[in-house]
């Protein structure tokens, strides 16, 4: 199942409809029927068990995941303000409630620089390169380093984790192009 979202981005749409334009508001996977589960887990798992880790149960007794949300507003902005950035998503929200804001590179809105979870923790893009739009440079929440070099198609070539500088791995000899 998919829900859409309304034309103000701000709301879902009931099942079985959809607006322009269409953008997936949050999606669902059946993780099995009523039935199922009381056959498989003979009663070691109550509905408040799926409940509590956000399962939705539907009006025939099947249950649901629920992927979370994609969000394209900021709260206060408008659509014109979404549709100046082609739509690109500011955050995600679990199916927990917790939020990944994202942040792209300047206001081009085509490579994603920094992502930050629900709890601060963040992977941040210290080098792009632009001839293929990838990341090659990545530092994490404990500073270390990953460094990626691609081949002339763009696929990884090779990869080092070079930790808080040149404590690890190094690229030293290593070229994009053979």
């Amino acid at each position: 199942k998919t829900l859409y979202y309304d034309k103000s981005l701000q709301e879902a749409l009931p099942l079985h409809s959809i607006s322009f334009p269409a953008f997936v508001f949050e999606s669902y996977q059946m993780a099995g029927e009523k039935e199922l589960y009381g056959e498989v887990f003979q009663g070691r798992v109550s509905s408040n068990m799926l409940r509590q880790s956000r399962y939705v149960q539907d009006s025939d007794g099947s249950w649901w995941a629920h992927s979370g949300q994609v969000c394209y507003l900021h709260d206060g902005e408008s659509v014109d303000k979404a549709k100046a950035r082609f739509y690109s998503p500011v955050f995600y929200v679990d199916a927990f409630g917790g939020k990944t804001a994202v942040g792209y590179y300047k206001d081009y809105y085509l490579v994603v620089e920094k992502i930050t979870d629900a709890l601060g923790n963040f992977s941040e893009v210290k080098n792009f390169d632009f001839r293929t739009m990838q990341p090659k440079l990545i530092s994490d929440q404990n500073c270390n380093l990953t460094e990626t070099l691609f081949d002339e198609l763009g696929m990884p070539k090779a990869s080092a984790v070079l930790g808080k500088g040149s404590e690890a791995d190094c690229m030293e000899g290593q070229f994009e192009f053979t």
